[in-house]
């Protein structure tokens, strides 16, 4: 049967047919088939959708890296705005007694914790939150809430031992330097900047929350600070034991990794060890 010729019975030929100038070449458009540039659109989505979220995290990490070059005594001048704004905010307690008890139950801890660039200061706040912070540079805020909520010494010393491992860590400058962003960090490196301003440091430290690594590492830290102490980490587990399974759950809880996981870790440190102090139970404590 010669070429284009209909086969026998009328149906049409199921052979090549020639091409025409109808065809078109599947690389014609710009982005090459439908099918192909669909996949590259998408594509070129993503990545635009991407790129700035990749730039932010880079950035972030390069504050961060900075900061942890900068000088301790850097991390003074970021704290002390945010301590002195506080102790002119009327929110310190004025409880002597109680001011008294927390450096009675720190004591131990600074001792263990041996030679150090930081000069610690606790401040006892009127506050009523289950909660105790760190800023840079050693100043720490115990508020009223955690002695009223904790049943010993050990769990206080032990929020205590996490906090001060906060600031030996270095963990509140390099939040403060990774929010503020790359350029900040290294103008601050430069001396271009100065973060010391009360209204731009206050305004930041009041709003950062640290990583669920950094928490790990502070329980880690203070866990053996504790231990150094001759302090029984148990206080950390019954603590966190006790708070987690509140209706809602304080702060202290809820910003920090698994409290079931926290305890079982301290537990298990706790039977290996014996304690060589004891600690005070909380006296009755009245800011007015």
């Amino acid at each position: 049967m010669a070429y284009g010729q209909a086969p026998p019975g009328g149906g049409e030929s199921q052979g090549p047919r020639p091409v025409t100038g109808e065809a078109e070449h599947p690389e014609a458009h710009g982005f090459g088939s439908r099918q192909r540039w669909r996949k590259e659109l998408v594509l070129v989505l993503v990545l635009s959708l991407a790129l700035p979220f990749i730039a932010v995290g880079a950035a972030r990490w390069l504050a961060e890296s900075v900061a942890l070059r900068l000088p301790p005594s850097m991390d003074a001048r970021l704290g002390r705005p945010t301590w002195e704004a506080l102790e002119l905010s009327g929110q310190r307690c004025a409880d002597d007694s109680a001011q008294r008890y927390v450096q009675e139950l720190v004591k131990p801890l600074l001792a263990a914790l041996g030679e150090t660039p930081f000069e610690f200061r606790f401040m006892l706040s009127k506050s009523e939150e289950v909660n105790a912070f760190a800023l840079p540079g050693g100043y720490v805020v115990v508020n009223l809430g955690l002695l009223r909520n904790a049943e010993s010494g050990d769990e206080i010393a032990a929020v205590l031992a996490h906090e001060i491992s906060h600031v030996t860590s270095r963990h509140a400058t390099q939040r403060l330097a990774g929010s503020l962003g790359a350029r900040a960090a290294l103008a601050l490196v430069l001396g271009f900047v100065d973060l010391g301003a009360p209204a731009y440091t206050v305004a930041h430290l009041a709003g950062l929350h640290y990583e669920r690594g950094q928490e790990s590492e502070a329980d880690e830290l203070g866990r053996a600070l504790l231990a150094r102490a001759g302090l029984s980490p148990l206080g950390m587990a019954t603590f966190f034991e006790r708070l987690s399974a509140a209706p809602r759950p304080p702060e202290i809880i809820s910003t920090h990794p698994d409290p079931g996981d926290r305890a079982e870790k301290a537990r298990r440190e706790a039977s290996m060890f014996k304690a060589r102090l004891t600690l005070p139970d909380p006296p009755e404590v009245s800011c007015q």
